[in-house]
């Protein structure tokens, strides 16, 4: 733990020498962006014999530390610092799991992103920790930018950032990107004894993607084919795909995905076959002040007698303030979901500040 801490440290320094003397020239763009949220999230149960809740939400701190060294080197740094998903727990017991999990590709941890990429005529190969490449618009949003009351399932239970690399060609048009990816597999060996098994790597466990991107215009597509291999060395297949059409002031998605994201009933990550799909429209006003998005998900699990892998549906509504000249510096949010199989309804308010350290020095 000591050892990553320190390489991350000194891997951190240095980009940020880097980062200064690249901003000095104004050649390329930098920036280190410090992320606070905070949330208050209550539930409401529907049901005769649930009880209401609260929790922090998606209260957290996020750091990110993006930006290109030269024509054909960039890299992405990007750590969750806190975590908390009831009052009781608040900034302890589930921020005490992302470090315990460090290590542990079958969890999410303080680590994000951490990866370099080199760049040359449309040809682009990525190196270290990343998000596996899953079809769809759900993951276009920075973590810090969404509500998990209203991502499916899939979002909130496949640990998503892997190690491996990536590579991928874009037309020289710039709307089409067609890539492969290899990645550590998110069902690691169960040997809970064995702590070396869960090192990236050790448990011998791998994902291979195939994914296309498209952007013509007003009308967008993120498609992939991952297979993941499973505790059992067998593979599972995951297949997504996205739409996006965005005309005017509009935003619309559809995603669509093989599988049911849920926790079984031993608590671990299971990718139920079945289907999942979600569609939001999102509306922006011209100031870019204001914006809403209205969203509903259904998801439908075949063939299992495990009651932990449910079907459900949910909808939600939520909404964001950027006071400051429209800019995202900081925001005032606020959703409204219903889940229809935990019976609840959640409401939200919070606020988020985006924090740019290189520029608010230079």
């Amino acid at each position: 733990m000591k050892r990553l801490l320190l390489l991350t440290a000194s891997l951190l320094s240095g980009l940020i020498i880097s980062a200064q003397e690249t901003v000095e020239n104004d050649d390329h763009e930098i920036s280190f962006t410090i992320t606070p949220r905070l949330d208050i999230t209550p539930y409401f149960t529907t049901q005769s014999e649930g009880e209401n809740s609260f929790s922090f939400g998606s209260s957290s701190l996020y750091t990110s530390f993006i930006g290109d060294i030269n024509d054909h080197w960039s890299f992405m740094l990007v750590n969750h610092w806190l975590s908390n998903n009831s009052a009781r727990t608040f900034l302890y017991a589930d921020t005490h799991d992302l470090y315990d999990y460090t290590l542990h590709t079958d969890a999410f941890n303080w680590l994000d992103y951490c990866n370099i990429t080199y760049s040359i005529n449309g040809f682009s190969l990525t190196a270290g920790k990343d998000m596996i490449t899953v079809g769809s618009f759900e993951y276009d949003a920075w973590d810090w930018e969404t509500h998990p009351d209203q991502m499916s399932g899939i979002c909130n239970c496949l640990p998503s950032y892997q190690w491996g690399g990536k590579f991928s060609w874009t037309t020289p048009a710039e709307n089409t990107t067609i890539g492969v990816q290899f990645t550590t597999s998110p069902f690691a060996d169960p040997d809970y004894e064995d702590k070396n098994s869960w090192k990236p790597f050790k448990s011998g466990r791998y994902n291979y993607s195939l994914f296309w991107l498209g952007d013509f215009d007003w009308f967008h597509t993120n498609v992939s084919l991952t297979t993941l291999q499973r505790y059992d060395w067998s593979y599972t297949w995951l297949a997504a795909a996205g739409l996006r059409f965005t005309p005017g002031q509009f935003t619309i998605d559809a995603n669509w995905y093989n599988k049911v994201g849920r926790y079984d009933s031993d608590d671990n990550m299971a990718l139920a076959k079945g289907n999942t799909g979600t569609l939001s429209l999102t509306y922006t006003l011209p100031s870019e002040k204001f914006d809403f998005t209205v969203k509903g998900c259904y998801e439908k699990v075949n063939g299992t007698a495990d009651e932990a892998l449910y079907d459900n549906w949910f909808t939600g509504l939520s909404c964001n303030w950027y006071p400051v000249f429209g800019a995202d510096i900081f925001r005032i949010h606020g959703a409204v979901s219903y889940d229809h199989y935990g019976g609840y309804i959640a409401a939200t308010v919070g606020i988020l500040l985006n924090i740019d350290i290189v520029s608010f020095f230079n």
